[in-house]
């Protein structure tokens, strides 16, 4: 289906995951009317506390270090506190070696770009059961807006569709659809389906509005790579479903 969709923050969120009553979802983000709508519908949530940086300025991936002399040290406890909603917030204090809490059906990531990006998404991807759904928003590093402008993605890591596809493939999970966020990933008015070419070049014959003269300037070439299967390079922004399969949680 090459549906072109409204954003995901305004959209039924089931046209992404199979979303059911009495689910776990574990959501990575601050957005209260996300969290809002997810407890309205039924579905248990837990908040995943996002990478911090301590005193030091190290890296901690919620109260982890991301220092591999130090995986195997427990940190302490953070209080957290009350959240709206009926959310709570999830840490733990496991070392790191020892086995993980499988205990989410879905997991919401709407908008990343830790500078731990492996180390961190690795961890909690640990926490989806076999048959488990991913949505992930990430800053798409290969996108030609940032050598268009000179401007960097956020974060330090050099965040792509080939490497989270990867890094998804090493923890046990594999893409079904990826789209395109226009024009921002925080709030996507629109997302494309990027399976083919064929929504992306529609978009940009027929919906795109040029916001500067530039952008007009660049709107066939942008039509021209979607018809060649470049629709990847056009977007800023990609949101990304995956699924773990039924069958486990080990690694491929």
């Amino acid at each position: 289906m090459n549906a072109i969709v409204s954003g995901y923050s305004q959209a039924d969120l089931r046209f992404f995951l199979p979303l059911m009553p009495g689910q776990r979802v574990g959501v990575l983000s601050e957005s209260k009317p996300l969290v809002a709508t997810l407890t309205a519908d039924g579905l248990d949530v837990a908040l995943i506390a996002p990478p911090a940086t301590n005193d030091s300025g190290s890296r901690v991936v919620g109260i982890l270090r991301d220092r591999s002399d130090d995986f195997s040290r427990s940190a302490k406890r953070a209080t957290a506190p009350a959240l709206a909603g009926g959310a709570r917030e999830v840490a733990t204090t496991k070392p790191f070696r020892e086995a993980p809490i499988v205990d989410l059906d879905h997991l919401i990531i709407p908008e990343y770009s830790s500078d731990c990006y492996d180390f961190y998404l690795s961890r909690i991807l640990q926490r989806l059961k076999p048959g488990g759904w991913l949505l992930l928003g990430i800053h798409n590093f290969e996108a030609l807006y940032h050598f268009l402008s000179k401007k960097r993605p956020v974060g330090q890591s050099h965040i792509s569709l080939r490497k989270s596809s990867a890094l998804l493939y090493r923890n046990g999970l594999g893409v079904v659809r990826c789209f395109g966020a226009y024009d921002e990933l925080e709030h996507p008015e629109i997302l494309v389906p990027l399976d083919t070419g064929e929504a992306a070049y529609f978009f940009f014959r027929n919906i795109f509005v040029p916001p500067t003269r530039f952008a007009a300037w660049t709107r066939p070439a942008a039509a021209l790579l979607a018809s060649i299967g470049l629709q990847r390079l056009l977007f800023r922004g990609l949101v990304i479903i995956a699924q773990r399969p039924s069958g486990g949680n080990d690694d491929h």
